[in-house]
């Protein structure tokens, strides 16, 4: 017998957020790509640690040596998050194959979740 009722565990997310040009940084969108991501997370039921926040601001979607998008990897590769949420997969780089590589590198065993 089974049952549809089944409890949903909550997952252990990451979040990733990047703007690049000081048009952006000065228009506070990474505070706004961090707020939408975050409310997406708790909408999901899911848990985000403020360690498994990685933010690059101010740096390019071309280059995917970046201070957060590093820590980020690290920290998938160690297990410290099930999920990425990122506002979209431009986030993570502006070059599809650079997307791929990151999402088949560093995180394909875990779910990416662009808003």
């Amino acid at each position: 017998m089974t049952t549809e009722n089944t409890i949903k565990q909550p997952l252990i997310a990451g979040l990733l957020a990047r703007v690049s040009t000081s048009r952006q940084e000065n228009e506070a969108t990474i505070e706004s790509q961090i707020a939408e991501i975050k409310a997406r997370i708790e909408a999901d039921g899911n848990l985000l640690s403020p360690s498994n926040i990685f933010i690059d601001d101010g740096w390019t979607g071309e280059m995917l040596a970046r201070p957060g998008m590093d820590a980020m990897r690290d920290a998938a590769v160690s297990g410290a998050f099930q999920v990425l949420y990122v506002y979209d997969r431009g986030r993570i780089s502006r070059m599809f194959a650079y997307q791929e590589i990151v999402i088949e590198g560093s995180i394909k065993d875990l779910m990416a979740k662009a808003l």
